[in-house]
């Protein structure tokens, strides 16, 4: 029995996790109520740095109300292997805090997103994704199965019901005011295709976007040295002053590292940019900012079980997803 524990905690620890997928950022590649395996070995393996946990547990024992761990002695970051990373690897991490804070990095909040940009890549996109993102000058490609909004009249919201109703997938999210005009519905595109040949022609189904502040960024990776200029002290001082493995602060336009203002930095390690496919879920680097090669726990490989909640399905378990490679 002992052994058989030591060996399941090995793996858990070293080379392989379960997780639940609870929220619907990653919508359509990844439902609420998909139970993935994701490799701990794809990246290199993360070594604990929270020594005195409870074994098989994250942060906190809910039924207890009390954590699982103590923070009392903690082991310096340490990743055994090299990380490669890919554009478009599903990964999930360790949500960084953008305040110093006293939860260790290993017992942080764990997110699941896609990768769109890697170190040394240069970003150019709007809050709203409003266009698609230009990476290194070129438009990046999005999936079939990326979620956006759509638009139609708000007095054809009856014929809309009905239509969605009838069609195979979903559960599909309808957003709408009695006093708007327009109505508006998160589909792929691959449904929106569907479903708008089979609306009457009469009623306009169009893509629909809030246009939002365009940004652009130098992804930082190893090594790069930044100067510190007045346009990009906010985008890096977060990075510098929680991140990155020196004692720094800002203090007005300034950055000290040391104690010593700098006019540039190099820095220690790689950064990744986010994005979740349901684009309306600002759970992705436009909401927590970019993301330090030591947040990053495992890439999500398969869906071993996937359950539905939703009550007008068929079958509550989704056989369709089960042992199914995750893209």
């Amino acid at each position: 029995m002992a052994i058989a524990f030591s060996i399941a905690l090995f793996i858990r620890c070293f080379l392989f996790g379960s997780y639940r997928i609870s929220s619907s950022c990653m919508e359509d590649s990844l439902l609420p109520g998909d139970y993935i395996i994701a490799s701990k070995i794809s990246y290199g393996v993360r070594l604990p740095q929270t020594v005195l946990s409870i074994p098989l547990a994250h942060d906190s024992i809910h039924f207890l109300g009390m954590k699982a761990y103590s923070s009392r002695f903690q082991l310096p970051y340490h990743r055994i292997g090299k990380m490669k990373a890919k554009r478009n690897d599903i990964v999930l991490f360790n949500r960084p805090s953008q305040r110093k804070t006293d939860v260790p990095l290993d017992k942080q909040k764990i997110e699941i997103s896609r990768i769109a940009g890697l170190p040394g890549d240069t970003l150019l996109f709007d809050e709203k994704l409003s266009f698609p993102i230009v990476i290194n000058g070129k438009s990046s490609m999005e999936s079939p199965l990326v979620k956006k909004f759509y638009s139609f009249p708000y007095a054809a919201i009856n014929e809309m019901k009905s239509v969605l109703n009838a069609s195979e997938g979903g559960p599909y999210q309808l957003f709408h005011k009695e006093r708007d005009s327009l109505a508006f519905c998160l589909l792929n595109r691959l449904e929106y295709y569907k479903i708008k040949e089979d609306l009457p022609k009469s009623i306009a189904l169009l893509p629909y976007s809030l246009h939002g502040e365009s940004s652009s960024i130098v992804i930082p990776s190893r090594n790069m040295t930044v100067k510190m200029t007045p346009d990009n002290i906010k985008r890096y001082e977060t990075i510098i002053c929680c991140y990155e493995p020196v004692r720094a602060l800002k203090m007005g336009n300034n950055i000290y590292v040391n104690s010593k203002k700098v006019t540039s930095y190099t820095f220690q390690y790689n950064y990744y940019w986010m994005l979740s496919d349901n684009r309306e879920a600002l759970s992705d680097s436009r909401y927590y900012g970019l993301i330090p090669e030591t947040n990053i726990i495992s890439k999500a490989s398969s869906i071993w079980f996937s359950v539905s909640s939703d009550r007008k399905s068929k079958s509550h378990f989704r056989w369709n997803r089960f042992f199914q490679i995750v893209r």
